[in-house]
This record gives C-alpha cells, sequence and structure tokens, in this order.
C-alpha cells in the first residue's frame, strides 16, 4: 500500500502533466491563427513549420511532461513609416519556456 506522502506526489505530477500538456495544445491555436495571418509564402512556410513543431510539443507534453516553446505569432498590423497603417504586423518567433 502506498503511503499518503506518495499518492500526493502522484497526484501533483498528474496535475503538472495536465497543466503543461494544456499550454501546449493552447500554443496550437496560436498557430492556426498565425497560418491565418501569414500573407507571403514566406510566412506561410515558417507557419506551416511551426504547428507542425507545435502539434509535436503537445505530444511530447502528454508523455513526458515536458513543455516547448510558445508559438511563433505575428503581431496585429502595425504603423509604418509616416503614419500609415499596415495590415500585416511582424512575424515573432517563439522562444523557449
Amino acid at each position: 500500500m502506498a503511503k499518503p506522502k506518495d499518492k500526493k506526489s502522484l497526484i501533483q505530477d498528474i496535475t503538472n502533466r495536465y497543466r503543461v500538456t494544456a499550454r501546449e495544445a493552447r500554443d496550437i491555436v496560436t498557430a492556426v491563427g498565425t497560418l491565418t495571418q501569414a500573407g507571403n509564402s514566406n510566412r506561410v512556410t515558417q507557419a506551416v513549420s511551426n504547428l507542425g513543431k507545435q502539434v509535436k510539443e503537445v505530444g511530447t507534453a502528454a508523455v513526458k511532461g515536458k513543455s516547448g516553446t510558445t508559438s511563433n505569432r505575428i503581431s496585429s498590423g502595425e504603423f509604418g513609416p509616416k503614419g500609415k497603417y499596415t495590415e500585416y504586423g511582424t512575424y515573432i518567433k517563439g522562444s523557449k519556456r
């Protein structure tokens, strides 16, 4: 029979793995949003690659409990020279957690 401390540790490990997996799954939503805003072919290629990476990281999080990287994203539009608004923002790469 397991000691109470062991049960508590097991429950905490399961909770942490669930939390990490859920966070990585939310990154898939961000990656899909980035893909829809991509615009030119270079950004589309980067966004598709990022989407695959995020899906893989969800699997790793579920199996091993390891966190990955934040999803790449495109900032919402920005103001360019002379105050002209551009629809497509800057492509921002994700960072390691």
